[in-house]
């Protein structure tokens, strides 16, 4: 049994080895048929951020908004991606997501603050007549 279980584990290890390795190939090929994907970043070194990019344009603008948010004291610039291109996108998708969570964290507040401003309209109304 024992025999079998080593089997199947250097079995195993041997075809993620061979997957890494294919992987690894198409990269390159995908590199040298198709120049480097255009993947890129902005870096916010005073947050310590590198935030993953749709596209170069998009990099430049967001950089561009948030040295002006900033007042220029985050020093925002766009660099290529250190990543290859699944992890880039990876990356992408949760900047994305963790932009809408925050979208959706200030609107619930202003709903909030709206329901309080309803409320004190109608506490003055009822006060008023």
């Amino acid at each position: 049994m024992d025999a079998i279980k080593n089997a199947l584990t250097h079995n195993t290890i041997a075809l993620y080895q061979v997957c890494d390795d294919l992987k690894r190939r198409a990269e390159t090929l995908e590199q040298y048929l198709f120049g480097k994907p255009d993947l890129w970043c902005v870096s916010m070194p005073v947050a310590g951020q590198l935030l993953a990019m749709r596209s170069r344009e998009a990099a430049e603008k967001y950089a561009a908004e948030i040295n002006v948010v900033s007042g220029g004291m985050e020093n925002a610039t766009v660099v290529e991606s250190p990543w290859p291109m699944d992890v880039h996108y990876s990356n992408a998708i949760a900047v994305v997501e963790g932009w809408l969570d925050a979208a959706e964290r200030s609107l619930t507040a202003q709903q909030i603050q709206i329901g309080r401003m309803r409320r004190h309209l109608r506490t003055a109304r009822a006060k008023a007549s």
